[in-house]
């Protein structure tokens, strides 16, 4: 599962979405965020139904690994940049 998820993780549109994850990150940019968000959801969605049933047999004979591991950290990543995004509002005590 490991081998997988790098060798997911290493392709060219992965690794533009993790820069583009870091520099949301690194700019609180809440439209870059969801931008970011929305292409990591279509890129699961491609792997994971694009070619289901080659995957699937590939998965059957022990050629590919499941992208579990990949789809986890991929969510992870994208709640935190959800979280670290969101607009702060001021609690009654606080001044704006």
């Amino acid at each position: 599962m490991v081998d997988e998820a790098i060798a997911l993780f290493s392709s060219p549109f992965a690794l533009v979405l993790l820069v583009a994850s870091a520099l949301c990150l690194r700019f609180k940019s809440q439209w870059g965020g969801v931008v970011v968000v929305v292409l990591w959801t279509a890129l699961i969605s491609l792997i994971t139904f694009a070619d289901a049933g080659g995957r699937a047999a590939g998965v059957a004979e022990g050629c590919i690994g499941s992208p579990t591991l990949f789809i986890a950290i991929v969510a992870a990543i994208s709640v935190i940049v959800i979280l670290y995004t969101v607009p702060r509002t001021p609690k009654d005590g606080d001044t704006p």
